[in-house]
């Protein structure tokens, strides 16, 4: 999406945190309902989950260094 790939302004970056921190507060409610229904759907969140955090965590320390 645009705000993962513009670097033009520190606006852009703090909005993917935002969008990023919003979406693995979505995933995590979203694992605790799909757990009520089945375990199975529970773990093949887990990956997305993880790739989240690591998504968030290279874009903090973008954020960070520059």
């Amino acid at each position: 999406t645009p705000l993962y790939s513009s670097a033009a302004s520190d606006v852009y970056k703090r909005q993917a945190l935002l969008v990023l921190i919003i979406l693995i507060a979505l995933i995590i409610l979203l694992m605790q309902r799909f757990k009520k229904i089945t375990l199975v759907s529970y773990y093949l969140m887990i990956p997305y989950l993880l790739w989240c955090f690591y998504a968030l965590i290279l874009n903090l320390s973008l954020f960070i260094l520059n």
